[in-house]
Order: C-alpha cells, then structure tokens, then sequence
C-alpha cells in the first residue's frame, strides 16, 4: 500500500474501507495539523466537515414562571398591563354590544 499524498510506504493508517484512500501517519498528522477543526477521520470521506463549538448562549435569557422572585416585578407589570388593556377592550366591546342590541328592540 502506497500514501495518496506523499508516495510512501511506511506507517500507512486504514481510516476508512476504501483502497484508494490510503494516506501514512506522517501525512495524517500534518493534515490535522494544518486543519485542526475538521473532523478526525478519512479526509476523503469526511471532506471539509468540520467541527464547530459554540461557546456562547443561543438564547441570552430565558424566562421561567417559578416561586423565583426574580423579574418578578417587571413580569408583573408586563401581564397586568396586558391584562388591564384586554379587560378594557372587552369591557368596551361588551358595553358596545348592550347599546346596539338595546337600540335594535326599540326600533323594532
């Protein structure tokens, strides 16, 4: 068996099932080397995959309804405020509909 990359015939490492992607341990080494994030394995196989690490949060913050009374306040503000505008709505729209429907059985 004879290295793809640099013709040698020493110390030839079998990543993979393929014949033809024969590549030596010295070739091996300086591939991962220069390309230190790609996945470890036959580079024929794998191609330019290679790893990515996050290390920041997706998601800076996440709310969480708990017994936690942190945010708890502002929470608070945000749903009664929300609250207060949709029971005024429906106040209004309830009111609404009595005037119409009581000028509806006058008329008629």
């Amino acid at each position: 068996m004879i290295c793809q990359w640099c013709q040698g015939e020493d110390n030839i490492v079998t990543l993979c099932n393929f014949n033809d992607h024969i590549i030596c341990s010295v070739c091996y080494s300086k591939y991962l080397t220069i390309y230190p994030k790609r996945i470890k394995g036959c580079p024929y196989c794998n191609g330019t995959e290679e790893v990515s690490v996050i290390t920041e949060p997706l998601i800076q913050h996440i709310h969480v309804s708990s017994n936690n009374t942190e945010n708890s306040e502002e929470c608070l503000n945000i749903c009664c405020n929300s609250c207060c505008y949709l029971c005024s709505v429906t106040c209004i729209a309830i009111t609404m509909k009595g005037i119409l429907m009581t000028c509806m059985v006058s008329v008629g």
